[in-house]
């Protein structure tokens, strides 16, 4: 198989951990310390092609690995037949500075990870792991909800149903574009991206949401550049992490509180849309990851940008800039009390030096300011977002499963109630929450 993969470095001898050294194969895939090239498959991925183009020139380990996880099981890992398919698109082994998370750590010997997959089989086959009915029907109700109101919201400008439209747009294009991306809600790959492309870029770039959260975040949660954990660093509010800089007026974090909850509403969409055009420092500096598009995508993402840009300005020329800000402070509000509380406490950061443990270790372990796991209505009410620890184990996996998945996920990875971490209510969680914050953001 012809080798079309550019490199500018020849040195082989690249610290895991140097992002300068890095050198990604551009038209190729890393996986596990292996080069891939997965052309003539794309077409025919069962997934689907987008996730496949997105992560081209990429170390996507973690994406194959928990992207693959309800599949392997439930059909079991012999059955799917994964090591087999890849050996037919194998191409040579990586270079050390081609590969990133390959060699953070052992993705060979992975007893925790093929015990959860194991423990997890009876339930993914009695139940499945996509959307059942009803759920449909409920992304499908509040997206309406949402829609009916952005048209009210245009033509009348009303400030009560502007703040109703934020809550809408959390449970319609949030969630749409959330679960969407995540590929949750059908079975079809196809009709996953094109829900979230057509619902959900009311409230944020698909194509870059999909970069900085499934691709980034979820390969790596809680390190310092996370954006997803750190949706704020753009604007330099506070800091979430002892390894950030501290400035003099991250000490008044809670002053600046009220004006952050609204700005993270509206970085989403802009944060999301600029990691395809703009190579951001707290992006590329911390995470290594080549953003690969081609122009269908870029043209996309720039129309779904301008697109919102046209009724961001539509409604505060027709309403002025109260209206235009009523939703987004409560979106803003909604996103951060269910996306936050999870990854921002003490315990769930993680020690990034360890490479000897399993990376679904990590995942587990910066989950710990979860909440409520067994209640479907704070599942619900946080889009999935109050148990991470089974997000992140089977990110493909639909919210509405979370609750029965919780114990399974927590004993195959070693996670005692009462040790290293607890059953917080909401209320406790976004207390903990805080005090974090609080204590992280005080002169060192």
């Amino acid at each position: 198989m012809r080798q079309r993969d550019v490199h500018k470095k020849s040195d082989d001898s690249c610290a895991p951990n140097d992002s300068s050294c890095l050198e990604m194969p551009t038209d190729l895939w890393v996986i596990k310390g292996k080069v891939y090239d997965f052309t003539t498959w794309t077409k025919h991925h069962p997934g689907g092609a987008a996730i496949l183009n997105q992560s081209k020139g990429s170390d996507a380990t973690a994406l194959f690995e928990s992207y693959h996880a309800v599949a392997e099981s439930t059909k079991g890992k012999e059955k799917m037949g994964l090591d087999k398919a890849l050996k037919r698109y194998y191409v040579r082994d990586a270079r050390a500075n081609e590969q990133d998370i390959s060699v953070q750590h052992d993705w060979v010997n992975t007893p925790h990870y093929d015990k959860l997959k194991q423990n997890a089989q009876a339930y993914f086959q009695k139940n499945g792991s996509k959307a059942p009915w009803f759920i449909k029907l409920w992304h499908f109700s509040w997206s309406i909800l949402y829609f009916g109101l952005a048209y009210r919201w245009i033509m009348y400008g009303k400030i009560w149903e502007a703040a109703l439209m934020g809550a809408a747009s959390l449970y319609g294009p949030g969630d749409a574009g959330h679960s969407g991306t995540h590929y949750e809600i059908f079975k079809s790959a196809k009709l996953n991206i094109l829900f979230a492309n057509v619902v959900a870029m009311w409230q944020f770039v698909p194509s870059g949401w999909t970069r900085q959260h499934v691709m980034m975040h979820h390969t790596r949660p809680t390190y310092t550049g996370d954006v997803d954990i750190h949706h704020l660093a753009f604007f330099n509010f506070w800091r979430l992490s002892k390894h950030e800089a501290w400035r003099w007026h991250h000490k008044y974090w809670f002053f600046k509180w009220p004006i952050a909850v609204t700005a993270i509403g509206l970085a989403l969409p802009i944060v999301d849309a600029s990691t395809l055009f703009v190579e951001l420092p707290y992006l590329v500096d911390n995470v290594r990851h080549k953003a690969y598009a081609d122009k269908w995508e870029y043209a996309k993402t720039f129309m779904q940008f301008m697109a919102q840009c046209c009724l961001w300005g539509t409604i505060v020329i027709r309403h002025g800039p109260a209206t235009f800000f009523a939703p987004w402070l409560v979106f803003g509000f909604l996103f951060y009390s269910s996306a936050q509380l999870s990854h921002g406490t003490h315990e769930a950061q993680v020690d990034r030096e360890n490479t000897k443990d399993e990376w679904i270790l990590q995942q587990v372990r910066s989950t710990r300011g979860d909440h409520s796991p067994y209640s479907l209505f704070w599942t619900a009410f946080s889009i999935g977002l109050n148990n991470q620890a089974v997000h992140h184990c089977f990110p493909s996996c639909h919210w509405y499963h979370y609750p029965a998945l919780n114990d399974i996920v927590l004993e195959a990875t070693g996670e005692i109630y009462g040790v290293n971490r607890y059953k917080a209510t909401f209320w406790e969680a976004y207390r903990d929450h805080l005090t974090f914050v609080n204590e992280v953001n005080k002169k060192p």
